[in-house]
């Protein structure tokens, strides 16, 4: 039993995003929550050992220190936890985002990460 999308399926996108076989595609995978017991970080990091050959999914932990974004803000020099955030979304070939519902949507943290991108 597998989580996500079938090895065939992630192998015919690799070829469109460029990947020759020979490389690893890199996933990125979000919590949106920040709890030590997270049951959506503990998906991501059971689908992270799943994975077909040639793919990795990086279960990235670095969210509860993204500051809170301000577009104002968003300027040279960047904040090193920001420019590593970005850097990791560039170098993926795709992002699974696994988070709780809160108040009808997603967290604040989760929210103020993607915007951060």
């Amino acid at each position: 039993m597998g989580i996500g999308f079938p090895p065939c399926v992630l192998r015919a996108h690799a070829g469109l995003l460029g990947f020759n076989g020979t490389e690893i595609m890199k996933i990125l995978g979000i919590s949106g929550s920040l709890r030590a017991a997270s049951v959506n970080t503990a998906l991501l990091r059971t689908a992270a050992t799943l994975t077909p050959s040639g793919v990795t999914l990086v279960v990235y932990d670095g969210v509860g220190n993204l500051p809170h974004f301000n577009p104002e803000l968003d300027q040279e020099p960047l904040p090193l936890d920001v420019t590593d955030f970005r850097s990791q979304l560039n170098s993926s070939a795709g992002v699974i985002i696994s988070s709780p519902e809160y108040a009808h949507g997603i967290p604040g943290v989760l929210k103020s990460a993607l915007d951060c991108r």
